[in-house]
């Protein structure tokens, strides 16, 4: 079990983060995920979020990627993510798992972890590797309230 401000729920779907909400002005910007819970509460989400992280050039990366999710578990598969991954996966590699909300002022789910290369077939192909994410944190999160429209 998890809190949602001052709501506790066993499982929450992206239609029950919207019917626990107070007015916006009032509302937590965020929420603790326990990495244990992430299945349940990406699963509304959907299974294709962006991962996030620094590449060896040392610019920041965003790659499209499909997940797999275990109930219970805090390891995510991750597999579409393209060449550049293994040259750089090291132990101490910190990568970020982005879902966008699914309205404008929604909860992205943002999960951090670090990642390993499962291993597979010498004769595999980079589209064929899977990226095992181990979960260290995550965090349910939404935009400030503003005080009226945006300006340029």
């Amino acid at each position: 079990m998890f809190c949602l401000g001052n709501h506790h729920a066993s499982k929450v779907r992206v239609s029950g983060v919207g019917a626990l909400r107070n007015k916006r002005e009032t509302r937590p910007m965020s929420h603790a995920v326990r990495p244990e819970d992430l299945h349940t509460i990406a699963t509304p989400y959907g299974s294709t979020p962006f991962l996030l992280y620094v590449g060896s050039s040392g610019t920041a990366r965003v790659n499209h990627v499909s997940v797999q999710l275990a109930e219970g578990s805090a390891h995510v598969h991750v597999t579409g993510f393209g060449r550049g991954i293994p040259s750089i996966l090291s132990d101490d590699l910190v990568m970020s798992l982005l879902w966008p909300p699914h309205e404008d002022d929604g909860f992205s789910l943002i999960a951090d972890g670090t990642g390993v290369l499962e291993p597979r077939e010498p004769d595999a192909t980079n589209s064929d590797a899977r990226l095992i994410l181990t979960i260290t944190n995550a965090v349910l999160h939404r935009p400030a309230p503003t005080s009226g429209p945006a300006t340029c």
